[in-house]
């Protein structure tokens, strides 16, 4: 697993804070989305409190959600790409 900080204006945010937005903005809890991604309800609850999500599991609720994903890097200098 990686840690991914999700970059919306500048200012870095955490994925389990915007898997619980786009929850609410797609009208679902996060039971419905752990078995849309095939996982339990209770390893989807660990997910989210510990902010631990792959790239897979990303792409994954992309899916279910029917939303695009963007990752991109953080240079040191602060340049995204």
């Amino acid at each position: 697993p990686i840690s991914v900080i999700m970059w919306v204006g500048g200012v870095g945010m955490d994925i389990s804070k915007k898997v619980r937005q786009l929850l609410v903005e797609k009208d679902m809890n996060g039971t419905q989305l752990a078995a849309a991604i095939g996982i339990s309800q209770s390893y989807f609850s660990k997910k989210i409190r510990n902010n631990d999500w792959t790239v897979e599991d990303l792409v994954k609720i992309a899916g279910a959600l029917n939303v695009e994903i963007e990752i991109g890097f953080k240079l040191e200098n602060g340049e995204r790409i």
